[in-house]
């Protein structure tokens, strides 16, 4: 099973605060931005995040 590498992070905001979420929490290049209603299956989907040991 895949883990979430300690270097990845995921940060959520809408248009109006990204901005600012990403600089508060050091965001850096290589990063992906989704946008739209896709964001919202992250809860579903986010088997990258599961610990390893579980």
């Amino acid at each position: 099973m895949l883990t979430i590498l300690p270097e990845q992070n995921t940060v959520v905001g809408t248009l109006e605060t990204i901005v600012d979420i990403a600089r508060e929490q050091e965001i850096a290049n290589p990063s992906i931005i989704l946008v739209g209603d896709v964001v919202n299956l992250r809860n579903g989907i986010r088997w990258f995040e599961s610990d390893s040991g579980s």
